[in-house]
């Protein structure tokens, strides 16, 4: 921004530069480390969030592959049992 675009802002301003808590002043500490941390915490939120989202990342990999290998590796289930032998009469008593 140009020095004629703002002192055109601060003609249009109806609060005065020089009085009130908004005066042009420089920043004490306090104030400064604040700024610091609320424009730095953007940067590690971003980072935080891409370290969640590849961790999620990783979980559901290996859920993937655990479900995969134990699907693949269980047997297949009977739907009906192999008929057992019945008996009708003594006689048969020798095999099945």
């Amino acid at each position: 921004m140009r020095d004629d675009e703002l002192e055109l802002l601060r003609a249009v301003n109806p609060v005065r530069a020089d009085e009130g808590p908004w005066r042009d002043r420089p920043l004490h500490g306090n104030a400064e480390r604040t700024l610091n941390q609320l424009l730095c915490n953007d940067r590690r939120r971003r980072a935080r969030r891409s370290l969640v989202l590849r961790a999620e990342g990783a979980v559901l990999a290996v859920a993937a592959a655990l479900a995969v290998a134990l699907s693949c590796g269980a047997p297949a289930a009977q739907a009906d049992p192999a008929p057992s032998c019945q008996r009708t009469s003594s006689a048969d008593a020798g095999g099945c």
